[in-house]
């Protein structure tokens, strides 16, 4: 079987996969404090739900549930319109590691910051089609939304709205401006599921030999190591022997896109790396490219 079909194989059939398809509701897909994984399964379930929906239906001849009805309704009346959505992921971040966000249900005020050594969420990108090819238009680019389920802001919600309510660089003296301003990784969510893994021992204590918090039931996402010997089994029996995680050559935002938005992050060395790791943008050249 050629790797990248194993590879893609080896997603499909993961613990992370499964429960997100499984899963009521997007929102419940959250688990505090593992954005990385809570995105992964969001990014999954919206570009392969259809595809469950349909086969489960055209294999049992018939719908299960009130629950895969409601499914099946809704993707209908996705299907009868010509504008579908390009997702990529998003790691929000600075050099300092200390990124205060506002409006995130960490925080039960709104209005108070938290402050993140990173963050991720997903970001909706209407592409219309016409005659059977896209075209984007500044229509679409002002229909462009963040879906973000750590936050108290609308679900999905529109990028420009996203930005303003929870980067308020006002908020803090002149003099820290610069050093809090947010960055952005962002990475295309089908790239991001073929080669992002986690063993999850970054939140793990080694003083105290216990979590920093509640990990996920499933196993973890280990499914972009290529090379990697697993160290783990089921997420309640993980061995803290040593990391496996590519987590933070996401997290690491250094390198800025220029004014074209053509630079990829990654040296230029290691293009491999830089394809699949996406675009840093600041927040200037975020909002322009995606408001």
């Amino acid at each position: 079987i050629p790797a990248t079909v194993a590879m893609t194989e080896s997603i499909h059939q993961s613990e992370a996969a499964q429960s997100a398809l499984s899963c009521p509701s997007e929102r419940e897909l959250r688990v505090p404090c593992y954005c990385e994984e809570n995105v992964w399964r969001l990014a999954y379930r919206r570009l392969y739900q259809k595809a469950s929906i349909t086969s489960s239906s055209s294999t049992n001849g018939a719908i299960s549930s009130p629950e895969e009805r409601n499914e099946l309704t809704s993707q209908a009346q996705l299907d009868t319109t010509s504008t579908r959505m390009d997702y990529y992921v998003v790691f929000v971040s600075n050099e300092e590691k200390c990124c205060p966000m506002f409006c995130q249900l960490a925080n039960c005020d709104p209005n108070e910051p938290c402050f993140w050594d990173y963050h991720v969420f997903l970001l909706g990108t209407p592409v219309a089609t016409r005659n059977g090819h896209t075209a984007r238009n500044k229509q679409e680019t002002n229909n462009n939304v963040v879906i973000d389920m750590d936050s108290h802001l609308p679900f999905p919600c529109p990028v420009a709205e996203y930005l303003s309510n929870a980067f308020r660089e006002e908020s803090f003296r002149r003099e820290y401006r610069e050093k809090l301003a947010p960055r952005f990784r962002v990475i295309e969510a089908e790239l991001y599921l073929q080669h992002f893994y986690s063993d999850r021992l970054h939140m793990f204590n080694s003083e105290t030999g216990k979590w920093n918090a509640e990990r996920p039931q499933y196993e973890c996402i280990m499914s972009g190591a290529k090379g990697v010997k697993k160290n783990y089994d089921k997420a309640s029996k993980i061995k803290p022997s040593g990391r496996e995680s590519n987590l933070d050559s996401y997290i690491n935002v250094q390198q800025v896109a220029t004014e074209d938005h053509t630079s990829r992050a990654g040296s230029e060395d290691a293009p491999d790396e830089a394809s699949y790791l996406g675009t840093v943008y600041s927040i200037d050249a975020f909002r322009g490219r995606f408001c």
